[in-house]
């Protein structure tokens, strides 16, 4: 599913982030993770390789604002956090990618453990 800004949910959005395949055939299961500008049609995209699969990435805005601060040069303001589940490398990574820059690959990575079962949805909930 894709994702948004969390103050552009029910309101028009220029950019979404979500999973995909970069694959030369089938589409399942996704390794890529997506930057969609909804004005442009251009799509900003990180690869996570061979024998990788990504969660659906969650948006994390810089600033929690409101409404009033969030004009269309901030709504990327942000950081998409995904799992990747590499099956080359035996273990799962959280990876931090800068939501302006998804082309440019993680900004941080944490080794998670050893494989464990992927999923595909995720959500932020601040403060919990």
């Amino acid at each position: 599913m894709p994702t948004f800004h969390p103050l552009r949910d029910g309101r028009e959005a220029r950019y979404c982030y979500c999973s995909g395949a970069s694959r030369p055939e089938g589409w399942f299961p996704f390794r890529s993770l997506l930057k969609v500008d909804l004005s442009s049609g251009e799509v900003n995209n990180w690869d996570a390789g061979d024998g990788c699969i990504v969660s659906e990435p969650t948006f994390l805005p810089n600033s929690p604002g409101g409404l009033d601060w969030l004009g269309e040069e901030k709504e990327d303001d942000g950081w998409l956090v995904s799992i990747v589940h590499d099956g080359d490398a035996g273990e799962c990574r959280l990876v931090l990618l800068d939501a302006r820059r998804v082309d440019e690959g993680p900004v941080a990575q944490l080794r998670v453990g050893d494989l464990s079962p992927w999923g595909v949805h995720s959500c932020w909930a601040p403060g919990a």
